[in-house]
């Protein structure tokens, strides 16, 4: 099954090891963009994803060292079919073979390797129908676009490990909202706590495992348990117990950050930065600039087609 495929993609035996070269001496910068929405007939040459392209290769601004893409690539919710009901390639396959093009030329605009400084995980949208309708194809057809870029790797020369998580598990009645799976949380927790604590830990999902104030809206739409994460605390006691620094989600379109401390065994706390990204193509249009420096801090700056906001925040 595609699930079980990615399942493998995602918690390997062994994490491997990717030495990209670091380009801004002591510090990693990462580009952080959410829900693109692409369809079948998306023209990238045009705004906003233009833009994004053009901000992102800026000479006044530190060079990325890593790209991830926390989920909702598409949007097409249809298929087309011959008259004789032969089923043709998705409008869903040609946007996500139009996104990962994109994610391409990005990655070659910012002179990154995709092996080994792009990630992507999945969104609703990129395996079910309006975001909202299980669908049989499209957790395949992610899988097989972007298997090579949903993986763990473990990055020396940044000081960085990105773990990845699949928050669609989805039951009856879920709508935009899900779950993970025990068995991922099992095999995650497994899989990042073998990493050397000097490592600066991120985890990559979709769904957000913090409330968002701001999109807690009137109406069934903005209500929380239409979009939720269902086991959010499951999954943060998961990452407190692996010890995870940062977690980099999508999903709200709404960009956010929150900095909690929980507690960890009975004399201990962990801390842990979480960061929302907006959306790049839902009339939002913004993502995150993240930099880790090496003494310890964390540079948030959020970068609009208007104008940029810079939080800084301390790790």
């Amino acid at each position: 099954m595609p699930s079980e495929s990615l399942f493998q993609s995602m918690f390997p035996a062994i994490i491997e090891t990717g030495n990209p070269t670091r380009k801004n001496a002591g510090k990693t910068v990462i580009a952080h963009i959410s829900d693109l929405h692409f369809t079948a007939e998306t023209d990238y040459a045009r705004q906003p994803w233009n833009a994004l392209l053009t901000d992102l290769t800026e000479t006044n601004q530190p060079k990325i060292d890593l790209l991830v893409v926390t989920g909702d690539l598409i949007d097409a919710p249809f298929s087309l079919r011959r008259p004789f009901g032969r089923l043709v390639e998705t409008e869903t396959n040609k946007a996500f073979k139009k996104v990962r093009s994109y994610l391409k030329d990005l990655c070659e605009a910012t002179s990154i390797d995709p092996a080994k400084a792009l990630f992507v995980v999945p969104g609703n949208h990129d395996y079910r129908l309006l975001g909202i309708h299980k669908d049989r194809r499209q957790p395949g057809e992610f899988y097989d676009n972007f298997k090579d870029f949903c993986r763990p790797l473990l990055l020396p020369n940044l000081k960085v490990c990105i773990l990845v998580i699949d928050s669609n598990a989805m039951e009856f009645g879920d709508l935009a909202a899900a779950r993970i799976n025990s068995d991922a949380l099992v095999s995650f927790y497994q899989l990042a706590s073998e990493v050397d604590a000097s490592f600066t830990k991120i985890a990559l999902l979709h769904h957000h495992p913090m409330p968002i104030a701001e999109t807690e809206k009137a109406g069934v739409l903005n209500h929380p348990g239409f979009t939720m994460l269902k086991n959010a605390g499951q999954f943060m006691s998961t990452m407190v117990a692996a010890k995870i620094n940062i977690i980099l989600h999508g999903h709200e379109h709404h960009a956010a950050h929150a900095k909690a401390m929980f507690p960890f065994d009975k004399d201990r706390e962990h801390f842990i930065t979480v960061i929302s990204a907006g959306s790049v193509g839902k009339g939002v249009g913004n993502y995150n600039l993240i930099t880790i420096n090496d003494d310890g801090q964390l540079d948030l700056e959020r970068r609009f087609h208007e104008n940029r906001i810079l939080y800084r925040n301390q790790y």
